[in-house]
């Protein structure tokens, strides 16, 4: 494209000219009723791209919100729109537009608060990073710091922050394998926001980070002095977590990391003291911002879950609730986890075991083990509860009998008919029951609230029980069983992909439950693919996906004792 052309045709009262500075910067001079402005404009990819710009007069950087340290306006996530690549000159126009509003309304300081809340935003050369594990409130206390080599060479790089008197989760990745140096140092909150340093103070971080003492609590004083007189001692380096408020209730929080290469006291005790200075932001790992961030649930926290049944479909149901954000899995089973379920198991190769132990017995572990192992690996600020039994041995279990829903994923009908009926007597009546069908035809989740309606329902007509399952996808009476090494290796055949698909509808619906107490549904799925198999007449009639509202049966067994 010819950004030459493109310019000349530009008609716009507020630019008063553009020079070029190569195939794809210009320089603009741009004026509106109160204010003029020199920015640069980078056609990069364009107009399939957004242009970038940057404010060329850097007495202002620092006092303007969406502009950073290095003077880029951020107008726009590029990934959050769409642009018709066909009219150029309107995207350019539109967006030279927008950039002057923007800094007019910045200059007017309309959008202050904005410049506060995107603190962390302006900086991009000065500023390095810690994992924190620590959860910022507006409080002064003692925190714990993981540092490197306390020595000036290496500046005592700090690697871990959180509370020493709640620790991390340490089977969390692999947090329990950090272990440097600690140190304690402090958090203190300012009593108000800051501005971000101005490009001059930019270059004497160690002035401006002086400046923000006089933000420093007066009523917090007698702590810190408590902590300066316990770590009176001179060092080469130095930590102060300092934070402050945002508008919308999270705070802004940066790290200090002063050091010398001579041993000098703490820069609180005495606050002339020369240090060099780094700032640090924090990699937030703490619980709130992490769900939050990952689009989990944090009304979920305080929610406890049973899965009965943590095969191919109730593994995936307890990966997908730990990210939704549930607080506590309790998961019944009492399979052991072996290479034949590796295709279609959450659980993958990784978790095996081929190693002999020291009566040369190479003995496999159970899938609720291995599971708890995996969810607290990738998942912090969970409680799992492994139940290695069978749930029959668990009626009087406090785990089981605390839960908010329980999920029977167990894939048997003769079983799960049994699970109904016992955590009917239980006055368990928060339950889902899912399963596949064979051959990857489909799956479904029926969600019950068993006061009102329950599994045996499905199996029960106007005659009463009957052994044929009304949401059934497939026709009795044929064999939906393979076994490739003998009897004692029949299965029945399902993907990991019919797995996932039936646990999504199962994790919806307990997250639905947990919400807004919607239940006595089925959801069910089916499949395109060609089939084997005889199938039903609401098979033939049903949606890819469907929903299926569900009532009592006034002769079912269960729901009429």
């Amino acid at each position: 494209m010819n950004f030459n052309e493109l310019f000349k045709s530009l008609d716009l009262s507020f630019l008063l000219n553009y020079e070029k500075q190569n195939e794809s910067e210009y320089l603009l001079r741009l004026k509106s009723k109160n204010n003029e402005w020199n920015i640069k404009v980078v056609l990069e990819n364009f107009p399939y791209k957004l242009p970038k710009s940057y404010l060329i007069d850097e007495d202002l950087i620092g006092l303007l919100s969406h502009v950073n340290e290095n003077g880029v306006i951020c107008l726009e996530e590029s990934d959050s729109i769409i642009i018709n690549y066909n009219e150029p000159l309107n995207i350019l126009s539109l967006y030279i537009e927008k950039v002057l509003e923007l800094l007019d309304d910045a200059k007017q300081l309309i959008s202050k608060d904005d410049l506060l809340d995107e603190y962390e935003g302006y900086f991009v050369n000065k500023v390095k990073y810690v994992n924190a594990f620590y959860n910022t409130e507006d409080k002064i206390e003692q925190i714990a710091l993981k540092i490197g080599n306390e020595s000036f060479s290496t500046s005592g790089k700090p690697i871990l922050i959180y509370d020493d008197k709640k620790g991390f989760p340490s089977t969390f990745s692999n947090v329990n394998q950090v272990n440097n140096t600690k140190v304690n140092i402090l958090h203190i909150p300012l009593e108000i926001g800051v501005l971000p340093p101005s490009k001059k103070m930019l270059l004497d971080l160690h002035s401006y980070v002086k400046s923000l003492y006089e933000y420093i609590p007066k009523n917090d004083s007698d702590f810190i002095n408590k902590f300066l007189n316990k770590k009176n001692t001179k060092r080469h380096n130095f930590y102060i977590l300092f934070s402050m408020p945002r508008t919308k209730g999270e705070r802004t929080q940066f790290l200090v990391h002063y050091y010398s290469k001579v041993k000098l006291k703490h820069p609180l005790a005495d606050k002339e003291t020369d240090f060099k200075i780094d700032l640090y932001f924090l990699n937030r790992n703490n619980e709130s911002y992490l769900k939050e961030r990952g689009g989990s649930n944090n009304n979920l926290t305080n929610k406890k879950v049973s899965i009965i049944g943590c095969g191919s479909v109730g593994s995936e149901i307890s990966m997908m609730l730990a990210k939704s954000g549930i607080g506590e899995l309790t998961l019944i089973d009492n399979d052991i986890l072996t290479q034949d379920n590796i295709f279609r198991h959450r659980l993958g190769g990784s978790s095996l075991n081929y190693l002999p132990n020291d009566k040369l017995i190479v003995i496999n572990n159970s899938k609720v083990k291995l599971l708890e192992k995996q969810i607290k690996k990738d998942i912090p600020y969970i409680k799992v509860n492994p139940k290695f039994n069978k749930f029959n041995n668990l009626l009087e279990d406090k785990d089981l009998l605390d839960s908010d829903i329980i999920i029977v994923a167990v894939g048997s009908p003769m079983e799960s008919i049994d699970i109904n009926m016992k955590l009917k007597k239980l006055g368990l009546n928060k339950v889902i029951f899912c399963w596949n069908e064979a051959d990857g035809v489909g799956g479904h989740s029926v969600s019950l609230d068993l006061e009102k309606s329950c599994y045996e329902c499905l199996y029960t007509n106007d005659e009463g029980f009957n052994n044929f399952n009304e949401l059934s996808f497939l026709e009795l009476g044929q064999n939906i069983s393979k076994n490739l090494t003998g009897c004692a290796g029949v299965f029945t055949p399902f993907s990991y992909l019919d797995s996932s698909s039936t646990a999504l509808l199962a994790s919806k619906q307990c997250i639905e439950m947990l919400i807004n107490n919607l239940h006595s549904q089925a959801l069910s799925w089916k499949t395109l693919s060609n089939i084997n198999l005889k199938v039903t007449q609401r098979f033939m009639d049903s949606n890819l996906q469907e929903v299926k509202s569900l009532e009592s049966k006034s002769k079912c067994r269960i729901c009429n004792e």
